[in-house]
């Protein structure tokens, strides 16, 4: 992330980072669960819906840091018949 603070929003970078340390101290962290890109393409987005599918336990829920992202991810996941 302290690479990628040159690139994008601190606002976003300080949520990212808070978020993951809280995960941390809870002892609930998978960084195999976090995804981090200064811009989201189709492509990546359904790169990592495969890669999360693959997992034994994924995802129920994504969050987004721009409604941008979100549209595509919404986008992504209907092409891949999720909800």
């Amino acid at each position: 992330l302290q690479e990628a603070r040159l690139r994008v929003n601190d606002t976003t970078v300080r949520r990212m980072e808070r978020f993951i340390h809280w995960m941390k101290e809870h002892d609930r962290f998978d960084p195999s669960l976090v995804a981090f890109s200064t811009s989201w393409n189709h492509l990546q987005i359904q790169t990592l819906l495969e890669h999360w599918m693959r997992l034994s336990s994924p995802p129920t829920a994504i969050f987004c840091s721009h409604e941008g992202i979100a549209q595509n991810v919404f986008a992504a996941t209907a092409a891949k018949g999720l909800r």
